[in-house]
């Protein structure tokens, strides 16, 4: 199966600086890319299954079950 992707970041700064945004998409999309828009080859994904308790680590260095990770959690 072949898919496209774009892709917006925003990208915190240091110093109270207003955050950056930061575009990516796929190279060889039909659709016109934007002018913003950093073009990069395309991604393979490879999906796993993990079961109920296995531990994921956090930014901070802690783990947390990897039920308990949802989109608030920052993780490594």
């Amino acid at each position: 199966m072949v898919s496209y992707f774009y892709y917006m970041f925003d990208i915190p700064m240091q110093n109270e600086q207003p955050n950056q945004t930061f575009y990516v998409c796929s190279k060889n999309s039909p659709e016109v890319h934007s002018v913003n828009c950093t073009t990069i080859d395309n991604l393979l994904f490879w999906w796993h299954c993990a079961v109920q308790g296995t531990p994921v680590t956090l930014e901070s260095g802690e783990t947390l079950a990897i039920e308990k990770v949802d989109n608030g959690h920052r993780v490594r």
